[in-house]
């Protein structure tokens, strides 16, 4: 689905939400979650396919004698280029943003049918109680992946050094 489609069809998710401080919410929510993605993803495969084209051209390049200088500076690229996939962690960004979006679209489908715990009177309470637990539960996870988890394998790391 197109980048604009997708966020054209927000509307059909936050239609029926009475409240439009709530309904103001989930769609900024659900467009930056959507933008996020979509863009992550794009980075992604450019990045990989940029890589696999580069380390594809080394052999190829290398059987020509004149110019050695040139593998050199296209490994060199491919290097940097891994690096950054790395860092960055395009792809579980990328998947995070996805899950977090198809979360909220999910509560948004259950409420606009009124199903679950959405059937009853305070419904939309409910149901911004959920997003926003939704998107914390998003940041938590952001946390653990940028810095718990570094800072176990370095304790991993220097804890082994000793035994």
């Amino acid at each position: 689905m197109k980048l604009e489609d997708e966020l054209s069809s927000i509307e059909i998710f936050t239609s029926n939400i009475e409240n439009p401080v709530i309904k103001q919410r989930v769609y900024q929510v659900l467009s930056w979650n959507i933008i996020k993605s979509t863009r992550y993803k794009r980075m992604f495969y450019i990045l990989s396919i940029l890589i696999l084209i580069l380390n594809a051209s080394i052999p190829v390049i290398n059987q020509i004698e004149k110019f050695p200088i040139v593998v050199t500076i296209i490994a060199s690229i491919s290097s940097v280029i891994t690096g950054i996939i790395t860092l960055i962690n395009f792809k579980d960004v990328w998947y995070r943003y996805r899950v977090t979006a198809e979360k909220i679209k999910t509560e948004c489908m259950l409420l606009n049918c009124r199903l679950g715990q959405y059937s009853c009177v305070n419904r939309e309470k409910k149901f911004l109680i959920r997003i926003e637990e939704i998107l914390a539960e998003d940041q938590e996870s952001w946390i653990k992946s940028r810095f718990e988890d570094n800072e176990t394998d370095e304790e991993d790391k220097w804890s082994n050094i000793f035994i």
